[in-house]
């Protein structure tokens, strides 16, 4: 054993723990993401599809005024490729959430030594499987700590005052992308001090990126009319907190290492290593952990965080996804502090072999996440179901010579048919969600259309024209039915 452990110390670390990580990701893509999605993942690939032919909307989720669309435009070159879209916007997703733990190994290693570089690493195979579900949907849930990381990286990786004027240019571009990055933020404080003239080109850079939220912002203001899902507000109640309180498996279960039920115990013993460590570091060291204490009990507080439910694809976990990194930074912090037991190399074979186990486990875990939990907000559909669906559409459409399909409910089951089908199927009909449509200028365009199918996964009596010929259920046993010829204009539904 003793053999065993000097070689691997000699041997890179890094290229086991690598591949170990590699291997559960491949397996997440392979098990779950080229087989589940869900309706909201459907509204980038159809961003994604506008931008491959052309057609610019928004930097943001269509409908919205937040939440950046960061994964439809690095998407495209995959998709320039002949990739398929579950397959693109899962390999886009997994990088960008490997990123900030790559950027965080290479600048333990620098600071503090190998082995404290292999912290972030051990902590993310000691992650439960739903993290490795949770970060693989492409909704914009890890690229606000994404481009954090990129801020990281061009801040403390290099001296050259270009990289810090990115360094503060990404970080207001990071919290417009997704502001579960604010938690994230304090890691800047844990290294080494720059000059004067550096922090002022950080400063440029950072009133750069506020310039670019607030002409975005602005647009919007000016334009409502694109928005249909209203940003958050920012509410602070000591109810919200009890909401979250009663409910803390939903948040921590999926994000917290080792504790993969009952996440939630780590929070005090936490909060105790902040207090502890406090005594033992410097200044900018104390500020950082203070943060993170005081923001960590703060977003209890928030209206927003209270937006979640059980389900992976709702998952408070996303509100909360720093909680691994402040692990990863508590245990860096304490390894510099101690004298290096040498033992501690040899839990990397082990770690190493609990990412196996898991990468063996994960189709158990997605199968009980898709028994169990049916409070998942949006539609989860199968990619072989979807294709089919789309297919028999298409056929239909083609038979009945349809201008238009019509989702007429806000339901989401309506939602994956009229944003993938598209994406899916060449020369698919127009669509289009008179319910909901996150396509707000389509209602604008004064289009005529004589053949129209309308179809809703609600029930019949959402179908606007009863009176028309209705396909029975039995036929398309997802879905209701009606065709009907005579003008309309989305507009005036």
């Amino acid at each position: 054993m003793k053999s065993i452990l000097f070689n691997l110390r000699n041997s890179n670390p890094y290229r086991l723990l690598w591949a170990v990580i590699l291997i559960e990701r491949l397996a997440t893509i392979l098990i779950y993401n080229l087989r589940t999605g869900d309706s909201d993942q459907t509204i980038l690939w159809h961003m994604a599809k506008d931008l491959m032919e052309g057609e610019f909307h928004t930097f943001t989720f269509y409908g919205q005024s937040y939440n950046l669309a960061l994964e439809a435009f690095l998407v495209l070159p995959f998709l320039k490729l002949g990739l398929s879209y579950p397959l693109s916007f899962a390999l886009i997703t997994t990088l960008l959430s490997l990123l900030p733990f790559w950027v965080l190994s290479n600048l333990f290693y620098k600071t503090w030594g190998e082995i404290s570089g292999t912290i972030p690493l051990v902590v993310l195979l000691l992650l439960p499987p739903e993290y490795l579900m949770l970060t693989s949907i492409s909704r914009g849930f890890v690229q606000g700590i994404a481009l954090s990381s990129v801020a990281l990286y061009a801040w403390h990786g290099t001296q050259r005052n270009l990289y810090a004027i990115i360094a503060g240019l990404f970080i207001p571009m990071a919290i417009m992308g997704n502001p579960n990055c604010l938690l994230f933020l304090p890691v800047f404080l844990l290294f080494h001090q720059h000059p004067l003239k550096r922090y002022a080109w950080f400063g440029l850079g950072f009133c750069l990126g506020l310039l670019l939220v607030y002409l975005h912002t602005q647009w919007f203001l000016r334009h409502p009319e694109y928005i249909i899902h209203p940003a958050p507000g920012f509410s602070v109640s000591w109810q919200y907190a009890q909401k979250i309180l009663h409910h803390l498996d939903d948040y921590f279960n999926s994000i917290t290492p080792v504790f993969w039920r009952l996440g939630w115990l780590l929070i005090p013993l936490f909060m105790v290593l902040i207090v502890f460590l406090m005594t033992k570091v410097k200044w900018p060291l104390k500020v950082s952990l203070a943060l993170w204490g005081i923001g960590l009990v703060f977003s209890f507080f928030l209206e927003k965080t209270t937006d979640a439910t059980g389900s992976v694809y709702f998952s408070g976990g996303r509100m909360f996804l720093a909680w691994p990194f402040l692990w990863v930074v508590v245990l860096g912090m304490s390894y510099s502090l101690y004298p290096k037991p040498k033992w501690l190399s040899g839990l990397i074979p082990l770690v190493c072999g609990l990412g196996l186990l898991k990468s063996l486990l994960l189709p158990f875990f997605i199968r009980w996440h898709h028994a169990h939990q049916t409070n998942q907000i949006v539609h989860v559909f199968n990619h072989k179901d979807l294709k089919y669906q789309c297919l028999v559409f298409q056929n239909l459409s083609q038979k009945l010579q349809v201008d238009l399909m019509e989702g007429v409910s806000g339901h989401t089951g309506n939602q994956h048919i009229a944003y993938a089908c598209p994406c899916l199927i060449p020369d698919f009909p127009q669509t289009y969600l008179s319910g909901y449509e996150r396509r707000t200028w389509l209602s604008s365009k004064r289009g005529w259309y004589n053949r129209v199918l309308e179809f809703s996964s609600a029930n019949q009596d959402t179908l606007k024209m009863p009176k028309a010929r209705v396909l029975w259920k039995h036929e398309y046993p997802d879905f209701y039915i009606a065709f009907r010829e005579n003008k309309v204009m989305p507009e005036e539904k």
